[in-house]
């Protein structure tokens, strides 16, 4: 079967029809950005907001936005939209093939439902732009109508990964008088190049103010610095001054110190974004190891958990009193003893230390309660996981090509069974559909489910300390 072609539906309207002629307006409007554009832009680009009107109007200044992308060459696009034509409750995805007069693009969904017979213009003026300052990338169309803008952002950073720019399209004020539509725009403007989602939520004024909150969110938690490219209304292009409509191209820039920091980082990382800078030094990691040891220790003895306190609470290292999850392994031999751990942090890692390496050696219900005889024998590994994040996925094979093998913690889920692998479980299943079945089966599902049902997958890493 046929991949569907969704054909233009505005070319003609809100862009030129001939191929040429469009190709010629766009070239014309990246050329007046070389003259204006501002001289030095630090970091690599996250983010843009640009808008959606007919070219002759926004097209100037959306062409601010497009030339700072060209310079980025990010290899996937995610693109919301706010829906214009019809009501929709929550976002969507597409599936087949776009075309525009500049040509035909694949179209990848981020694991949601899908619409169809679409009508919805924010979205499609976009792509002849990308076209033009684009060669190769992965196109990620999300449509959104009533939707809460951190569940919006939530989809946004588990459908992007390393190499993703996310595009919010948007005009801003509409209908008012020259003067007035200034006055308002400057007031959205300044709430979100000062990233007041509070300020913007009450007082700006724009079509995808739901997209352009979920960016200035996701700027908040990563640093990301907002720059104002360009404004202008369709006052300043090719309409009258007395019902204007605002423009606005404003990009998010990664922060420069952000690469440094990924570097140091000791959790692996496999062609990802990991949104934790979170290591251990070898002492920290012998101090994880020898806790847990005297934990399990002081439980044979007291039939109760080691409590910290005095002097011994105040020889904890500062990392170790960060709220983190984690899981305590114990083998024997090179033979799972005992495993148990957390997913998610409720109390400080050493805390999480102490209670999970009881749990390991004595509550595993796998196994028999660690005797004294094996005190001995065991070794130990303490595994501090990063927030797991949600894969966003279009199918099973989808799924597996977003798997690092050998690097990612899963959590499959489905309705009200669950189950995790740690990384290390690659050590004894090295192949990502051995690896998945394994873990649907975990779960209490069919062996194959991951291939034929909608399923959710979390991946999450781990900064290992283990005895030498």
């Amino acid at each position: 079967m046929t991949d569907k072609i969704r054909n233009p539906i505005y070319a003609g309207a809100f862009y030129p029809s001939d191929k040429k002629e469009l190709s010629k307006m766009i070239d014309s409007f990246l050329s007046t950005v070389n003259k204006n554009e501002p001289k030095k832009l630090d970091g690599k680009l996250a983010a843009l907001i640009v808008p959606h009107a007919g070219f002759v109007y926004s097209g100037p200044t959306a062409a601010f936005g497009f030339k700072s992308l060209s310079k980025s060459s990010p290899k996937r696009i995610i693109l919301l939209g706010p829906s214009h034509q019809k009501y929709l409750k929550g976002c969507f995805g597409f599936s087949g093939i776009w075309s525009t007069p500049l040509g035909k693009i694949n179209v990848q969904n981020a694991g949601l439902n899908i619409i169809e017979d679409d009508e919805e213009h924010s979205l499609e003026v976009e792509l002849p732009f990308l076209q033009k300052t684009l060669k190769n990338f992965e196109f990620v169309p999300i449509i959104y109508g009533e939707i809460n803008y951190e569940e919006l952002s939530k989809i946004c950073k588990g459908a992007a990964d390393i190499d993703s720019v996310i595009i919010a399209s948007s005009d801003l004020s509409h209908y008012n008088s020259y003067d007035k539509a200034v006055a308002i725009d400057k007031n959205t403007i300044s709430a979100i190049l000062s990233l007041d989602l509070e300020e913007f939520s009450r007082a700006g004024d724009a079509c995808g103010k739901i997209g352009i909150a979920a960016l200035m969110l996701l700027a908040k938690e990563n640093n990301w610095k907002p720059v104002l490219l360009d404004y202008r209304n369709s006052g300043d292009t090719a309409g009258d001054k007395d019902n204007v409509v605002g423009y606005c191209a404003i990009a998010f820039f990664k922060s420069t110190a952000e690469g440094s920091k990924k570097k140091v980082r000791k959790a692996f990382v496999c062609n990802k974004n990991q949104s934790e800078d979170f290591s251990l030094t070898p002492v920290e990691e012998k101090y994880c190891i020898d806790l847990a040891k005297k934990s399990i220790e002081f439980y044979l003895e007291n039939n109760s958990i080691l409590n910290l306190s005095g002097l011994e609470l105040k020889k904890v290292p500062k990392k170790l009193l960060e709220k983190k999850a984690c899981f305590v392994t114990l083998t024997i031999n090179g033979d799972l003893r005992g495993c148990i751990g957390n997913l998610t942090a409720y109390q400080p890692l050493f805390t999480e230390i102490l209670e999970n390496a009881v749990n390991a050696a004595f509550r595993d219900p796998r196994f028999e309660p660690l005797s004294k005889s094996e005190l001995a024998k065991i070794k130990i590994e303490v595994s501090i996981l990063t927030k797991p994040k949600e894969l966003i996925f279009s199918d099973a094979e989808d799924l597996l090509s977003k798997i690092c093998a050998g690097v990612d913690g899963l959590i499959l889920s489905k309705g009200p069974y669950s189950a995790t692998f740690l990384p290390s479980v690659w050590e004894d299943i090295s192949k990502k559909e051995d690896f998945l079945t394994h873990l649907c089966q975990k779960a209490g599902l069919p062996k194959d489910e991951w291939k034929k049902s909608r399923i959710k997958v979390k991946r999450y890493y781990t900064i290992k300390a283990e005895e030498s």
